[in-house]
């Protein structure tokens, strides 16, 4: 069967690849062999038709798969070859291929040329992964002008991909297992050292932002990669491949950056002012490499042809500049004749930004960066975006969507359009055919599209705010309206009490049930933490009662500066406001937990924070009362009848105004009322300590109710407290101030921490005479007691858990459960380094267990298993002392 088709605008006739449906009666042949052309050694499988070209499957390049367009691929710039030659360029570390590449480059550059150095003092060796792909000139040249010799892991070939994902301990996002993988080619080249920092902020590029953050799991990445290998038997202290992984800043300035690298001089046997002198080498090398870069994006889109597609890359340098972890997506590109054109290579601070609001609620440094990206390619007609990323990576769950809405652009006539972009997801089971395919419809879809946008132009002003930007609103003043609160715990009633009393109507809403998931998912990928989609779920479910008036609510969200994804879930409910027909109408209250998050209070006509702080931590004291007395109830139900009847006595109170010391007498009666349930202690049950994601551990819907699972197996539950990470943020909080010389907001957190502290010992006082310790200890001995494992520059819940356990061991837990949300970030970082911790403390069973809506048939059998070890354990080792350092 032949067929002709006819490309639009092209005035001519193509015979079709179409083999008719007659297909599957041809006979055909097919042979396996395998390629000898890299590394890879891929089997390869050929399928002969007759009177056909063979065709080929089973390589992750495109050697076999993609003949058609080789002579067009040549005409084409490699924009992502060039970037890589002048990444190692700059670096100092191919000067002779960068020399055959692009002549140029040498005689523009002499001014980067090191002077003579001393004999090497060793080897550097730095993973091709990562932050390196954005900073190895930084990197290579710091470290080549102190007299190493830096040796690069190379590029990411089958086998280090395949060995990086055997490796790690949890299941991050693709790129981190590659990373794995770079670091263990680095070992067998034997190095001295590994460069292996964690990058907590990246350089402040654009003046609306105030953080740039990393992800965690980049923040994270040495820290995960010393359990995984220390979990293999391997050690990265030695003489040998010694890991330095140092954290960095670069947001707060030199002075700074220099301190933190100053700490080599003592490893390394060198002086400060030699560390300094190298480190301003190295940042002239990386501006001159981010330069260039900029400057071949100029030339390359002067350069293009009238009928030429462009496509940009948009990604993280080292998913889509690396060959081996984005399939040669930019070989695949040019073969179809579409110039691919890396993200850097856009001037990002020309683009003309749109939507501030939303981007200056963009704490991922790469996010600003997509977003700006996304403002330039869709005004420029001659440029079209390919969003590549990796499956359970963190951000782009919620960027992606943010993106797409700014591909939008508004005519005339205030009807919204939207330029074609293709989200790519690409991970270890990627293979290139299905790549192809996707990339091939997308390029005919461009066809379409090119006339279509051709005759829309006039129509079209995107150089102004959409009137249905989601993100307008700002939140300012709810009077006449009712601010419900996401249910969270008993917390979230006396918080909506202490709101009433200030003036403010509030309501909490009901505990989610399948309902609130099926309209979260309804506008929602899927691909978001659970928390998020249950809160979204929940306004949707509200906004959607029959004679609800919209201009009569408000929502609570709380917003935070990362890293995780928290501080996103407010951006993302305003788009699915407007999805769901509401924009700009239903405000969505969000104080940030950054430096001003008790001055956003301050806009409501009374500041409910020290109130609905005795509530807090009045639930608080009471629940753990309660965990400490169920498992040996004598009357099934009296401990939480008597639990209830306390939390309404509280709630009321908050409602009055009642403050702390007025506050006594409530908490004497629960306190008594508490006292008088029957217990019998005579069977001792083993002490489990629920950490994780505070969300889910605290969510009964989220979690499948897992405390009351647990206690059925016969354990007695200890579960990380809400005032745990109040107290955290009021520390971080303070840190940053320290940092940032903003002082006025370092004394305010401090006195408030240390109100809050007093507050909460004054109402543990009547309880603490009948159970013993309640009241939390400083947070910074939780932070202390995670120290082996992660540095407190790395900030978030991760720390919190990891400190949580190893307290918690430290009093006599015989386990501890780690609960998250299915692809949560810090508590994947926390599972793969929970078997270090377990082997520390005398060996201790710790269950990591993920929530994703869905009911798991396993979980029960899994936690059998674990209360039989932790059973187990408390007969056996009672006094298994937990070890101080990993």
């Amino acid at each position: 069967m032949e067929q002709k088709a006819a490309e639009p605008g092209e005035g001519k006739t193509l015979k079709s690849t179409f083999r008719g449906f007659d297909l599957s009666q041809m006979e055909y042949k097919v042979r396996t062999f395998e390629c000898p052309h890299c590394p890879n050694n891929c089997e390869i499988k050929e399928v002969t038709l007759p009177d056909a070209d063979p065709l080929y499957y089973g390589s992750r390049c495109d050697r076999y798969n993609v003949k058609k367009d080789l002579t067009r691929t040549e005409e084409l710039a490699d924009l992502f070859g060039w970037r890589q030659q002048m990444l190692e360029h700059y670096a100092g570390l191919n000067d002779k291929s960068v020399e055959k590449y692009d002549p140029v480059i040498l005689s523009e550059a002499k001014d980067l040329k090191s002077p003579e150095r001393t004999p090497s003092r060793g080897t550097i060796g730095i993973p091709m992964c990562l932050s390196h792909y954005q900073f190895l000139p930084l990197w290579g040249t710091f470290f080549k002008e102190l007299g190493f010799e830096v040796v690069l892991s190379g590029r990411s070939t089958k086998t280090v991909i395949q060995k990086g994902v055997e490796s790690v301990l949890a299941q991050p996002c693709f790129p981190v297992k590659v990373a794995h993988g770079h670091v263990l080619q680095l070992l067998k080249r034997n190095v001295d050292y590994i460069w292996l920092p964690s990058i907590v902020s990246m350089p402040a590029d654009y003046p609306e932002n105030k953080h740039n953050q990393l992800c965690p799991y980049v923040q994270t990445i040495p820290y995960q990669v010393r359990a995984a290998l220390k979990a293999k038997g391997i050690d990265l202290t030695g003489d040998k491949n010694h890991l330095l992984d140092l954290h960095i800043r670069f947001q707060d300035g030199l002075k700074p950056l220099r301190r933190h690298l100053w700490p080599l001089a003592q490893k390394l046997n060198l002086t400060k002012a030699q560390i300094n002198r190298a480190l301003d080498a190295g940042l002239t090398a990386q501006k001159a490499f981010e330069d260039a870069c900029r400057q071949r994006g100029y030339e390359a889109l002067e350069q293009l042809k009238p009928d030429q597609k462009a496509c940009v890359v948009v990604s993280r340098p080292y998913n889509g500049c690396d060959p081996g972890v984005c399939l040669d997506l930019a070989l695949k590109l040019r073969r179809m004749n579409v110039l691919p054109i890396p993200l850097d290579f856009l001037d990002l601070d020309a683009a003309n930004v749109i939507e501030p609001e939303l981007q200056q609620e963009m704490y991922w440094k790469y996010g600003q960066r997509i977003f700006r990206a996304a403002h330039i390619i869709r005004e420029d007609s001659r440029l079209y975006a390919i969003f590549l990323s990796n499956f359970s990576c963190g951000p782009d769950s919620f960027i992606g969507h943010f993106f797409k809405e700014l591909m939008t652009s508004t005519d005339s006539k205030g009807i919204e359009r939207r330029k074609p972009a293709l989200l790519l997801e690409i991970d270890e089971h990627s293979a290139d055919a299905g790549v192809i395919t996707r990339l091939e419809a997308f390029h005919e879809s461009l066809k379409a599209a090119s006339s279509r946008r051709a005759a829309e132009a006039e129509e079209t002003a995107s150089t102004v705010q959409s009137p249905y930007s989601p993100w307008r609103m700002d939140w300012g003043d709810c009077s006449g309206r009712t601010l419900y609160i996401p249910w969270m715990g008993d917390h979230s009633y006396t918080l909506a009490a202490a709101f009433r009393h200030c003036g403010q109507d509030a309501d909490v809403l009901p505990l989610g049930d399948e309902e609130t998931l099926r309209w979260g998912h309804k506008y929602t990928s899927g691909k978001e933490c659970l928390p998020c989609i249950i809160t979204t779920g929940d306004m949707l479910k509200k906004i959607n009662e029959p004679d609800l008036d919209p201009d009569r609510v408000a929502f609570f969200m709380p917003g935070s500066s990362g890293p995780c994804r928290f501080g996103q879930y407010s951006c993302l409910q305003r788009l699915v406001l407007k999805q769901s027909g509401l924009p700009n109408t239903v405000p969505v209250v969000s104080p940030n937990q950054d430096g001003n998050f008790y001055e956003h209070f301050q806009r409501f006509r009374q500041d409910p924070t020290r109130l609905s702080y005795s509530g807090v931590a009045a639930v608080d004291l009471i629940f753990k009362v309660l965990l400490k007395i169920r498992p040996y109830e004598k009357q099934s139900g009296s401990a939480d009848q008597a639990y209830k009847n306390c939390v309404r006595r509280i709630v009321e109170s908050m409602s009055l105004g009642i403050m702390e010391k007025e506050l006594l007498p409530v908490m004497n009666r629960c306190a008594e009322e508490l006292a008088r349930v029957e217990i019998d202690r005579s069977q001792p049950k083993p002490l489990i300590s629920v950490v994780g994601e505070i969300y889910v551990r605290s969510h009964t819907f989220a979690n499948d109710n897992i405390v009351r699972k647990l206690e059925a197996l016969g354990a007695e539950v200890s579960l990380a407290c809400f005032a745990e990470w109040l107290y955290y943020t009021n520390h971080t909080r303070r840190l940053m101030a320290r940092r940032w010389r903003a002082y006025d907001i370092w004394l305010q957190n401090l006195l408030k921490n240390r109100v809050q502290h007093k507050v909460e010992k004054l109402l543990a006082g009547p309880l603490e005479r009948y159970f013993g310790r309640l009241a939390e200890h400083e947070i910074t001995e939780v932070i202390k007691a995670a120290q082996p494992y992660m540095h407190e520059s790395f900030e978030g819940e991760a720390i919190l858990s990891i400190g949580k356990m190893v307290e918690m061991f430290h009093n006599g837990a015989s386990g501890a459960v780690n609960v998250m949300p299915f692809t949560c970030m810090p508590s994947t970082i926390v599972s793969g380094i929970s078997r270090q911790i377990s082997a520390d403390a005398g060996g201790r069973p710790i269950l990591n267990i993920s929530y994703d809506g869905q009911q798991d048939p396993t979980l029960q059998t899994r936690l059998e298993a674990f209360m039989h070890q932790a059973h187990a354990f408390s007969r056996r080792y009672t006094q298994v002392p937990v070890s101080q350092t990993p």
